[in-house]
């Protein structure tokens, strides 16, 4: 959203001195308040924070794969998320992960060395 307010606060701006520009000066009766606005939008656009994208894991069952990267339950066999596309080691039996984060896990631990998920 930041960067649209700079970006019409611009246009705004270089269309009212084009304008002013090519009527000689006649314009500026009638550019002025677009330029003010042109400003104005600008410096909104720079005052304004970023938009940080939003992330929601969804819950997850014990017992199941699932993606360390999207948190979706994905198919024991999957070398690839169906959702994310994300690849990963074909898991064997002896290889684990956290039902919580996702992370590889020994077996006989009691905890997860990522979340802290008791197990």
């Amino acid at each position: 959203m930041r960067g649209s307010w700079v970006g019409i606060g611009l246009i705004l701006v270089v269309l009212a001195i084009f304008i002013t520009i090519f009527t000689l000066g006649l314009g500026i009766i009638c550019t002025g308040p677009m330029f003010l606005i042109g400003i104005i939008l600008f410096i909104i656009g720079l005052i304004l924070p970023e938009n940080e994208p939003i992330i929601i894991k969804q819950e997850q069952k014990p017992g199941g794969r699932f993606c360390p990267d999207c948190g979706r339950a994905i198919p024991f066999d999957a070398n690839i998320c169906p959702y994310c596309s994300k690849t990963f080691e074909k898991q064997t039996k002896k290889e684990l992960y956290c039902s919580e984060c996702g992370a590889k896990i020994q077996s006989g631990d009691k905890f997860c060395s990522e979340c802290g998920k008791k197990f």
